[in-house]
């Protein structure tokens, strides 16, 4: 395979590593794997503040706690949604952009600087009723999770939906372990025939 700058490309070759800039586990497993480097252990310990999420050390705990203490005040009353994944991920999201310029959340991806801001939406596409009841119910489920002060506006909220839904990457085949926004690899396009995958490690690998 070659890339549009001539690089070649074998099979196994990694093409692109990346961080998620959101990033969720099923909540059935918030009891059986680390928070953070997701690996399965038998002494886990829960979060002190939540009680919900659990790591398998203090390192791992420490490393979480940027993002982790965005979510932890909702998480005790949180309800298991329909959409768990989905729900727990833009709400996430959400609480993690609040406030911020959405052309400042960066990734530099093969010396191109990729926003949040530049994210696709499909906007035309998604513009149909079905869409539009899709939204609203997640806005009810977003207002249950984070709170409604939390929910921006319907203008703003209908562009996060639009992006999350376009650019999230699932682990786990049908049943999604994870689910996790990235920045600079959500500029890999979907194909019908790919020649490439995905796959998510752990955040220590």
């Amino acid at each position: 395979m070659e890339n549009s700058k001539g690089v070649t490309y074998k099979p196994g070759d990694m093409i692109y590593k990346s961080k998620p800039y959101v990033r969720v586990i099923r909540q059935d497993l918030w009891d059986k794997v680390c928070g953070y480097c997701l690996k399965d252990y038998m002494k886990l310990k829960r979060c002190g503040s939540c009680q919900k999420i659990k790591y398998c050390g203090k390192i791992c705990q420490k490393a979480a706690w940027n993002d982790h203490k965005l979510e932890c005040p909702f998480l005790p009353g949180y309800v298991n949604e329909p959409n768990q994944l989905l729900i727990h991920l833009t709400g996430n999201l959400i609480l993690k952009i609040k406030g911020k310029d959405w052309k400042s959340i960066t990734e530099n991806v093969a010396g191109k600087v990729v926003s949040f801001d530049d994210l696709a939406s499909h906007a035309t596409e998604m513009n149909t009723p079905w869409n539009e009841f899709v939204i609203k119910n997640t806005q009810q489920c977003l207002e249950r999770y984070i709170g409604k002060d939390n929910v921006p506006d319907e203008e703003t909220l209908l562009a996060i939906v639009r992006k999350v839904a376009c650019n999230n990457f699932t682990f786990g085949g049908e049943n999604p372990v994870i689910r996790a926004l990235f920045i600079g690899a959500s500029k890999f396009d979907h194909s019908c025939v790919p020649n490439a995958k995905h796959e998510f490690p752990g955040e220590h690998d």
